[in-house]
């Protein structure tokens, strides 16, 4: 009974010699050591196509050979396996150094020298096929792996193809049902208008008050689907800045007057730094006081008191930062990532404190990477945020 394990002895071997003689006993040995797979050829001009056909796990190649010898049938391999390892055993009575190193350039992997001494050679063959046995094994779970890859790969491509997809359909259906929406909501908004400042007659107390408050909820759901739309615009690459050299101070004046009143009303005050020596800004207009009028209107959302702080300064790149601070709520740093995405609330009951659909922050950025620049967001709960809008050098006036 042999003791070679199961994966030696189903192993692939291969002995090429022209001496019938030298074939026959490397068979036997073979055999008798526990090898069941052994093919042999005294021919080197099949050897090509019997190798090409078994894909052998090891050869015993004699190199002195009429016809083809050693050295060109390792060539032939070659051309068969590419960059596959191959041991081939290289069997010679000559013992020269430039056979040897002629035999290990052609792909020789190790030698034995004529008469082969049994011992020796099955501890060669052993030792080979241990190697070639642990390298096939190798290639074959990297070939797994890489099929794993591949499919996981084509898995992840559809899911972001359809997400694309599942995004573009709803950035068209917040497009349609925001058109839809705001034509009947101007009617009412126009209509209600008329009536409330008896344009066509007389209208009771009664009826003003009703009248005001359709009004005001109207022009609130009109802000609101405004606000859809420029989510869907900005996510379908629909805004172009118009841009125009602005001057900040007189800019970020008239954006913080619209929101003093309100600030005021909730006992906050606004503590206004108007920059004195502040280069121009290459912007949209309209773009530029929403980003900031936004910004202002969710500090002052989510404050009951204390400052809102609002400043413009360069920074060290050359560009120009707006600096928004408030000392509300707050937000945990892992609320970030959500708050800026769109409709991305922290306060999500049926019973919370603010209004919104939570667009605010997320047109502000969207806004903001038109221009090129960057909004960031610092906070911790029960202590206020920092929002910080960067824009780059290359949208600031250069002094002649």
């Amino acid at each position: 009974m042999s003791d070679l394990p199961e994966h030696l002895r189903t192993a692939r071997l291969f002995i090429v010699d022209d001496n019938p003689a030298n074939v026959s006993i490397m068979e036997k040995m073979l055999q008798r050591a526990g090898y069941e797979n052994v093919e042999s050829t005294t021919d080197s001009r099949q050897a090509k196509g019997m190798y090409e056909a078994a894909r052998h796990d090891l050869v015993l190649l004699d190199i002195r050979m009429p016809f083809v010898d050693g050295f060109e049938v390792m060539a032939q391999f070659k051309e068969i396996t590419g960059d596959d390892y191959v041991p081939v055993l290289v069997l010679t009575a000559q013992t020269d150094m430039d056979t040897r190193v002629k035999a290990l350039a052609a792909g020789a992997k190790d030698f034995l020298n004529k008469p082969v001494d049994h011992s020796e050679a099955l501890m060669r063959v052993r030792n080979m096929l241990e190697v070639r046995l642990l390298h096939k094994q190798v290639k074959e779970q990297n070939q797994i792996l890489e099929e794993k890859i591949s499919e996981r790969t084509r898995e992840l491509q559809s899911a972001m193809e359809m997400a694309e997809a599942g995004s573009r359909a709803k950035s068209e259906f917040l497009a349609i049902i925001g058109h839809e929406l705001r034509t009947p909501l101007n009617a009412i908004i126009g209509f209600s208008d008329v009536i409330r400042t008896e344009t066509s007659g007389p209208v009771n107390d009664q009826y003003k008050s009703y009248l005001g408050e359709i009004h005001d909820s109207a022009q609130s759901l009109l802000a609101v689907i405004n606000d859809i739309l420029d989510i869907a615009n900005a996510g379908e690459g629909r805004h172009n800045p118009r841009d125009h050299w602005l001057d900040v101070g007189d800019t970020l004046d008239g954006v913080v007057r619209l929101y003093e009143e309100r600030a005021r009303e909730k006992g906050i005050e606004m503590a206004y730094v108007r920059p004195s020596e502040c280069p121009r800004l290459l912007a949209d207009p309209a773009m530029f006081k929403r980003i900031v009028g936004n910004l202002l209107s969710n500090a002052v959302k989510f404050s009951d008191s204390g400052v809102v702080g609002v400043r413009a300064e360069c920074n060290d790149d050359g560009g120009l930062d707006i600096i928004i601070t408030d000392q509300g709520r707050g937000i945990s740093p892992e609320h970030i990532r959500q708050i800026m995405m769109p409709f991305g609330q922290t306060d999500t009951g049926l019973d919370r404190s603010n209004v919104g659909v939570g667009l605010g922050l997320s047109i502000a950025n969207a806004l903001v990477e038109l221009h090129g620049g960057a909004l960031s967001v610092e906070g911790r709960t029960g202590v206020g945020s920092t929002i910080k809008v960067s824009f780059p050098a290359s949208r600031i006036e250069r002094e002649a």
